[in-house]
């Protein structure tokens, strides 16, 4: 389950990564920017429900993004 403060986190990242896209930065420019935060990202994925966790990536796409490159994985693009 996930608290408040994993929330705000939630949408600080997603906020961030919005303004990052936006800006047009790289995925390596991405995670660099945002790599303090991946202690917390593998945090929440751990804290979070599965069910809890699909719903918060869908509702937070750019979020959704950053956990990807954190993951290692080919996150899809951004619209």
């Amino acid at each position: 389950m996930l608290n408040a403060h994993n929330k705000l986190t939630i949408r600080m990242i997603d906020q961030q990564m919005k303004e990052l896209n936006k800006r047009k930065n790289s995925d390596a420019d991405m995670l660099k920017t945002l790599s303090d935060f991946v202690p917390d990202v593998k945090y929440i994925l751990v804290a979070a429900g599965a069910k809890e966790m699909k719903l918060c990536l869908k509702e937070n796409v750019f979020f959704s993004y950053f956990v990807s490159l954190v993951q290692g994985k080919k996150p899809r693009p951004l619209k």
